[in-house]
């Protein structure tokens, strides 16, 4: 039984359905064409398979019809808010716009009393500072975590779980397998962010996550059905928050 915590429906096969093994998971969006399109093909999934909306840093200079955002936010309140956060690296949208758009969603978040999913790269640890002067965010996920200890520790007692995904995961070094058997396992989500097809990364889709399961159990040096099990609880640890 698996939970991915991080993957991107509208990128994947229009008839993609999940395993056996893929018990839920979580649907971020990225930009406006996304939202819709994966609405309608959730509704189609278990009420285990949950929506984020959002505006990825990448596409912050896309025009954007808030009015819509707050409407479909509003008419489910399991939806939570993502892919968002900020992105220092070369080539993407000016720092102003990712921040203008950033900062707006998370006052949805705080409105709205949802949870994040965030995209923090290279960002210079801007999300973490704007995100704990703030009083009243319920928390999230912070999408495929590959920092240090301090950094996750801090995330985590602001209410945040850490995505562990292929890229912690693939070319285990002595510092990763420290700083995962470090973390507060009651913490911790495992996600594919698939479709991801990249050197060192091919996950076509959340299809592919078990591996990975059994490589954070050995890590972890428990068995994969009881980090399953662990995991299970995070989740539903997390989603009671989202007011549920």
């Amino acid at each position: 039984m698996i939970f991915d915590s991080h993957f991107h429906l509208s990128a994947l096969a229009p008839d993609w359905l999940p395993n056996q093994a893929l018990a839920g998971g979580l649907a971020v969006t990225t930009q406006p064409t996304d939202w819709s399109l994966c609405l309608h093909r959730l509704s189609h999934l278990s009420d285990a398979w949950r929506l984020a909306l959002g505006v990825h840093p990448w596409f912050a200079d896309v025009v954007v019809d808030w009015s819509a955002f707050e409407s479909l936010l509003g008419q489910d309140h399991r939806i939570v808010i993502g892919e968002v956060g900020l992105d220092g690296s070369h080539g993407h949208p000016s720092e102003f716009d990712q921040l203008a758009v950033f900062q707006r969603q998370l006052h949805y978040a705080y409105e709205y009393g949802r949870l994040l999913s965030l995209h923090c790269v290279n960002d210079k640890e801007h999300c973490y500072r704007l995100i704990r002067s703030m009083c009243g965010l319920k928390g999230g996920f912070v999408h495929a975590f590959s920092g240090s200890l301090v950094q996750a520790q801090r995330w985590q007692a602001l209410g945040f779980h850490l995505g562990i995904g292929p890229r912690l995961l693939t070319q285990l070094s002595d510092k990763r397998i420290q700083l995962l058997r470090s973390l507060d396992v009651s913490m911790i989500h495992l996600e594919s962010d698939a479709p991801l097809l990249r050197s060192g990364y091919q996950l076509a889709s959340p299809n592919d996550l078990l591996p990975y399961l059994t490589v954070l159990a050995s890590v972890l040096d428990v068995s994969p059905e009881s980090l399953s099990q662990q995991l299970y609880v995070n989740w539903c640890h997390l989603w009671s928050l989202n007011d549920e």
